[in-house]
Order: C-alpha cells, then structure tokens, then sequence
C-alpha cells in the first residue's frame, strides 16, 4: 500500500486551526494593517481592489496568521463563462452576484499544515451573508486566479475549487483598464450555493437576486467597427482645442463614448458615464 505523505497534526497545530477565528476587516486600522501585509510578504506587492471588496483575517489569540481580499469579478473570462453557460447580456447584468479572491496571504513564520484550507472554508461560509450586509446582495460564485509560476492551487483545490483553465493573460489594472501582462494564470471557481450556474444563467432569477439585475448599468452595444468610425469622423471634423496640459486622453475617444452613452439613454452625470464605460469589453 502506498504510504501518505501528509503527516499528522501535533496538538499545538491542531489547536491554533481550532481556535483560530475569522475577522472581517473593516476599520481603518486593520484595514492599513492587511494591506501592508500584502504589499510586504505577497508576491504581487500590490493590494489594489476593483469595485466591491472585502478583507479578512484568521487570527489566534491576537496574532495574525493569515489575510485575504476579495473584489468584483472579472469582466471578461471566457473558461469562466463558458463553465456558467450565461450569454454575454446575463454575465454584463448578473456579474456582481461573481467576487473574485483577490489576495490569500498566510504570514511568514505561520505556516501551520491545513491553515490555508482551514481560513478559506471559514470564509466561505460568511463571504456571501457578509457581502449582503455590506453591499446590498449576497454572491452566488467566486473566482480567483493563480499564477502556476508559483503555486499550483492545492489550498483552493482542497477547498473544494474547480480548476477550469487559464486567463489570456490580461491584467485588470483599474476599474475600466486592463493591460497585456503576458502571464496566463490558472482559473479557479467555487459555486457557493446549490446549482449556482443553473441559476445564473436562468431566464428567470431567484427573488433574491432580481434587484441585482435591475440595478445593473445600460451596457455599451456597439460593434467595434462602430466605434472605429465613429472616432474616425469625430478625428476628422473636431479640432483638439484643448491645452497641452489637458491632453490626458484623447478627444475623439471621449466624445465617441458620450454620444454613444447619450444614444442609450444615459444621461445623469459623469459617474452614469463612467458606469457605462465598465461594460465595455476590451475590445470596444
């Protein structure tokens, strides 16, 4: 019989795992605290969270083991939702019901056997009744990305994760910004409720989730080639007549995406805009 080689707990360890508690983050403090934890002991050095987020610990009698965040959901992954099966319109609707783990960090000299596991299964029984109370709905599904350089997903794995491929290689910079990084990361989903991707990608929604898809902005519809002669005109016929210090973006691009915008009905402000701008795809 071919021995394990996973080893048995020492009661200390043993302890530390169940005693151990979660804390979600939410005063300045010990939100300053794990995001300089990150930017110093993760690889990534960077603690920046798209859109909806939270941060959380695993803490023994006060010391800090571990830290994780999690944000809003990629825009666009195509092993993600191709394995949801939802058409492009329900994903742009119903994404936010998606939260992806943005960090997982277990500090240096904290390295005990089954931490990882033990501090995700804690957050996942609470990620989605937390992210109702602190933005208004509750999530059906998480992501979160790998970078196989380094790790090979075993803490997600075990955690009950889904490997399903990997990213094109694309960075979510800011809100509405991606950039080539040219570093595929493995993909890995978890349903966190009963039959989730049947239900995300059904004509009609639980009840629970409706006010979700309501809410969601007028998405950009506009073909790429569209907007290439659109911009192409407006190059044409508008002469820039702004100063040199105001050239932080092009005009045709600008004025393309409000009339575009205005065409769909959006028109109650900047932020409205800049709404409307996520829902583009990279492409667009």
């Amino acid at each position: 019989m071919r021995k394990s080689k996973r080893r048995d707990l020492s009661p200390d360890e043993q302890h530390v795992l169940e005693h151990g508690h979660l804390r979600l983050l939410t005063s300045p403090e010990d939100v300053a605290r794990c995001d300089q934890a990150i930017v110093q002991h993760h690889y990534l050095h960077n603690v920046t969270l798209v859109g909806e987020h939270l941060r959380y610990a695993f803490i023994y009698k006060g010391r800090w083991l571990a830290v994780a965040s999690w944000s809003s959901a990629a825009f666009h992954l195509k092993d993600r939702d191709q394995f949801i099966g939802w058409s492009a319109e329900q994903c742009c609707r119903r994404r936010p019901l998606l939260a992806n783990n943005s960090r997982l960090l277990v500090l240096p000299d904290c390295l005990y056997p089954n931490l990882t596991s033990r501090f995700m299964k804690l957050m996942l029984e609470v990620l989605s009744r937390d992210w109702q109370q602190r933005w208004g709905h509750p999530l059906a599904l998480v992501e979160t990305f790998v970078d196989p350089r380094f790790y090979q997903g075993t803490a997600y794995k075990v955690s009950g994760w889904s490997h399903l491929g990997q990213s094109a290689g694309w960075k979510r910079d800011a809100d509405d910004f991606y950039e080539k990084n040219d570093a595929p990361k493995q993909i890995w989903v978890r349903e966190l409720v009963k039959k989730a991707c049947v239900k995300l990608r059904a004509a009609q929604w639980p009840e629970a989730w409706a006010k979700v898809e309501q809410a969601a902005p007028i998405r950009c519809t506009a073909q790429v080639e569209q907007i290439g002669s659109l911009m192409e005109g407006l190059r044409q016929e508008v002469p820039e007549f702004r100063r040199p210090q105001a050239l932080a973006y092009p005009l045709p691009g600008l004025i393309s995406l409000m009339v575009m915008a205005t065409a769909q009905g959006v028109v109650r402000g900047p932020q409205d805009l800049a709404d409307y701008a996520d829902t583009m795809s990279q492409a667009q």
